[in-house]
Formats: C-alpha cells, structure tokens, sequence
C-alpha cells in the first residue's frame, strides 16, 4: 500500500509497524498522519529508521532523523512516545565499518562529485542498475549478504549515540485529526 494513504478504515488497527519506510518519503508527516489515522484510539505504531548520524550515503534516504526530530514528528500525531536506539553489538559494528570503508572507496572513484550534481532520478536509476553490478564483481561478501549477522547481534537501548544505527520508535494514543472530536 502506499505508506502517506493505507487502504484501511480509520481507528481499525491495534499496532502498526513501520519499518524503514518514513525515511523515503519527502514529507514523512503524511506517512506519520496515515499510521495515527488507522489506529484504534488505544492504538500503539512503531516506526524503525537509519539514525542520521549512523546512516550511510543512499539515494533512497531524502529525510532522516536524529531522536528528537523523530521524536518531535511523532508528537504531532501521538500522546506518548519513546525513541529507543536498535544498537548493535561489536561485530555488527565491524560488519558496518568495513561496508562502510568499501562504500567510501566506491564514492571516491567519483572525484568530481557527479552524483550529487545529476538529477535525482538518473543518480537513484544509476545506483538501482550499477550497484548490483559492482557488488557482483566485489563478490557477495561486499554486500554484507551472508554476513553471519541476526538478531542476536541487536538489542534495545535508551542510550543513543551517533554510532547507533537504527532508531525505534514506540507511538502510543494517536490523535485525533485537526478538526475533529
């Protein structure tokens, strides 16, 4: 479904999970609006997305967040909300470090900074058909496909740092929309 207008009656959903989709939207707040509007009053979403700072270049990203302008959005909307860090333990750190540094090696054949000057479109087609490309002549370990990482390698934390990959959102009690009661 489109993330900014569910195909779903308003106040019908008990949770809502929104899990890495807030950061492709160029106005997040109508994806936010859409979560809070399908939600029964009682109703809880959980909003999972790259945490600024830790978010490595992609094209696909046009609005991140640090905690509290996550935090700040989703106020907007909810009557409580929490934002927890998913962080990431020493191997998964490494894991990001080295994708990270393979990543950085790739931009800097880019010396004049093309991608940044082409239209949006052609640099999100380019790195869609070139990337795969790349990987594959890199071989899979690259992609970080196959890396051994899961879940035993995440955990919850009320201590986000920049380094913190991904943030967790827990929204409780949406609004009702403006100009209704």
């Amino acid at each position: 479904m489109e993330g900014a207008c569910l195909g779903l009656r308003s106040g019908v959903v008990d949770h809502a999970c929104s899990s890495h989709i807030i950061e492709h939207f160029t106005n997040p707040a109508l994806h936010v609006a859409e979560l809070a509007r399908v939600l029964a009053p009682g109703g809880t979403a959980y909003v999972i997305t790259p945490n600024a700072p830790a978010d490595f270049e992609n094209p696909f990203h046009v609005y991140l967040f640090e905690p509290e302008h996550l935090r700040s959005l989703l106020k907007l909307f909810f009557t409580d909300v929490e934002v927890l860090g998913l962080e990431g333990d020493g191997e998964l750190h490494a894991d990001f470090a080295q994708r990270r540094a393979s990543g950085e090696r790739l931009l800097r054949l880019d010396v004049l900074k093309l991608r940044h000057r082409l239209p949006r479109r052609l640099y999100v087609w380019a790195y869609e058909h070139l990337l795969p490309l790349v990987y594959r002549v890199l071989g899979r370990k690259a992609t970080g496909i196959g890396s051994g990482l899961d879940a035993s390698h995440l955990f919850l934390t009320r201590s986000i740092e920049t380094s913190t990959p991904v943030l967790f959102a827990v929204a409780r009690g949406p609004r009702p929309p403006v100009g209704t009661s």
